[in-house]
C-alpha cells in the first residue's frame, strides 16, 4: 500500500522533517535543525520534497540568513549565525579579534567580553577592542604579569614573576603603569629572592660567614670555607653574582678577588688576574658586572670577567674626590643604582659607572656607619654596620634611619647571600 514518503532514498527527507516550516509537508533536512531545505532535489510536484525556507541545509546554524554564520579572527566564536552550538553562549563580540571573545579572561569573569592577548587568563586592564569590557590585568603583552602573580609580596597586586618564585620583579619591564615593583631583585633567576636569602657577614681570619639578625643583633655560624691557602683571610667586603649566585669576596692584602661555595664548605679559589688594588667594597650591578672601591686613592673600579680591572675612575663627590675611608658597596635594585657608603662621611651615595661621579642619599655625619652595605628590598632600605653598630637607612635624601640593636660581634661587610639547602 503507498505511502507519503516522498523520497524513501533520503532518512532526512519525510512528511514533518521541517516542522518550523510545515508540520505535515514532506520536506527535506539535511542540518536537523528543523527547517526545510528552500532547493530539494526534483521540483518540488505532488510526490516530490517540498521547498522550504533554509537557505544553507548543510549548517544546523545558518537558515535565515545564509553566507553569515561567520569566524573571521578564527577564535572559535561565530557571528551572524541564526543560531549558535552548545557551549557557545552567545556570539563573538569582536570578530575581528582573536583574543577578544565573552569569557576569554575566566579569571576575571567566565562570561563577559573581555581581552586577554597573552593568555592568562587575565582580561586587559585598557582594551582597544569597543566592545570588551575592561579587566583586571595591568600588562595584557606579558603572561608573567597579572594580579596576583606575586602572591608572597602581595596577593592582589599585579606584579610580574618572570622566575616562577612567587617574588614580584622589583624592576618590571615595560614600564606599564599598572605594575607594581615586587621584592624580587633578580626575577629571572628563583634561587636569588628574599626567601631563599640569608643576610651575612664575614668572619676575619676563621673563614666562617655568619648570619645576622637584625631583630636582636646575634650572629650565628652560618657556613665555613677552608681558608689554610688565604693567609691572612681578612675578608673586606663580599658579593653575589646575579646570574649564577656565585660568592665573590675581596681581601685585604690579597691582589685577587676569590670565589667561594660556602654552602660546600670548600676552599675559596682565586680569580685569575690581579687587581693590585686596596678595595673596601664590590657590587654587582643587574646585569652582573662587578665594581669596587679602593678606598686608599678613592678609585671607582670596574672588574672583567678574569678578575683584571677594566681602566679606573677617580670617584668624586661635588668635582672632589670623595675621601673614603672604610666603605661599602650594594646595588638599589628597584631603582638601578650602585650604592656606596663612606664611614668617614658618614653618607650613603650613588654612583655613576660612567664617570665615578656621586650623588649622596643620605647624610648621617654623625652616626656609627659605612663599612658594610647591603640593600633590602623587602623595605627599600639599606643596612649598613661599622663594628659593632648597624644601621637601617633611608636612602631617598630624606636622611631617616633606625638604630638596630647593636651586633654581637664586630663587623666589616653585609651581603645576601643564597641559603645552603
Amino acid at each position: 500500500m503507498p505511502g507519503s514518503d516522498c523520497d524513501d532514498t533520503s532518512a532526512n527527507t519525510f512528511p514533518g522533517a521541517a516542522p518550523k516550516d510545515d508540520p505535515d509537508a514532506c520536506m527535506k533536512d539535511e542540518d536537523g535543525d528543523d527547517w526545510g531545505d528552500k532547493d530539494p532535489p526534483g521540483g518540488g510536484g505532488p510526490n516530490e520534497p517540498q521547498p522550504g525556507t533554509d537557505c544553507d541545509d548543510t549548517n544546523p546554524n545558518a537558515f535565515a540568513m545564509c553566507g553569515a554564520c561567520n569566524d573571521v579572527d578564527g577564535d572559535g566564536w561565530l557571528v551572524d549565525c541564526d543560531s549558535y552550538p552548545p557551549g557557545m553562549p552567545g556570539p563573538d563580540c569582536d570578530d575581528s579579534d582573536p583574543n577578544t571573545f565573552p569569557g576569554a579572561a575566566p579569571n576575571d569573569d567566565p562570561k563577559a567580553c573581555m581581552t586577554d592577548k597573552d593568555g592568562d587568563d587575565w582580561g586587559d586592564d585598557m582594551p582597544t577592542s569597543p566592545d570588551a569590557v575592561p579587566g583586571t590585568d595591568c600588562d595584557d603583552d606579558d603572561e608573567n604579569t597579572s594580579p596576583g602573580a606575586a602572591p608572597k609580596d602581595d596577593p592582589d597586586a599585579c606584579m610580574t614573576d618572570k622566575d616562577g618564585d612567587d617574588r614580584g620583579d622589583a624592576k618590571p619591564p615595560g614600564g606599564k603603569p599598572g605594575v607594581v615593583a615586587g621584592s624580587d631583585c633578580y626575577d629571572d633567576n628563583p634561587s636569588l629572592n628574599p626567601d631563599n636569602n640569608v643576610l651575612l657577614t664575614a668572619e676575619i681570619t676563621s673563614g666562617k660567614l655568619l648570619e645576622v639578625d637584625i631583630a636582636t643583633g646575634d650572629m650565628t655560624e652560618y657556613a665555613a670555607v677552608d681558608v689554610k691557602d688565604f693567609n691572612p683571610w681578612i675578608p673586606t667586603s663580599i658579593a653575589v653574582s646575579p646570574l649564577d649566585g656565585t660568592v665573590y669576596a675581596a681581601l685585604a692584602f690579597r691582589d685577587r678577588l676569590v670565589t667561594m661555595n660556602y654552602c660546600g664548605a670548600g676552599v675559596p679559589t682565586a680569580l685569575p688576574m690581579a687587581h693590585k688594588k686596596n678595595i673596601c667594597g664590590i657590587g654587582f650591578d643587574r646585569a652582573g658586572v662587578l665594581y669596587g672601591i679602593d678606598g686608599q686613592v678613592d678609585q671607582f673600579l670596574t672588574f672583567n670577567a678574569d678578575g683584571s680591572l677594566k681602566p679606573t675612575l677617580p670617584l668624586t663627590f661635588e668635582g672632589k674626590l670623595l675621601n673614603v675611608a672604610d666603605c661599602g658597596m650594594a646595588f638599589d635594585c628597584h631603582e638601578d643604582r650602585l650604592l656606596v657608603s663612606d664611614s668617614g662621611s658618614g653618607g650613603i651615595y650613588v654612583v655613576n659607572p660612567a664617570d665615578g661621579s656621586t650623588t649622596r642619599v643620605a647624610d648621617l655625619p654623625n652616626e656609627v656607619f659605612g663599612s658594610g652595605l647591603e640593600y633590602d628590598p623587602t623595605t627599600k632600605l639599606a643596612l649598613s654596620c661599622d663594628q659593632n653598630s648597624l644601621l637601617s637607612i633611608a636612602i631617598d635624601g630624606s636622611n631617616d634611619f633606625t638604630q638596630l640593636p647593636d651586633l654581637a660581634a664586630p663587623a666589616d661587610d653585609l651581603g645576601f647571600g643564597p641559603k645552603c639547602n
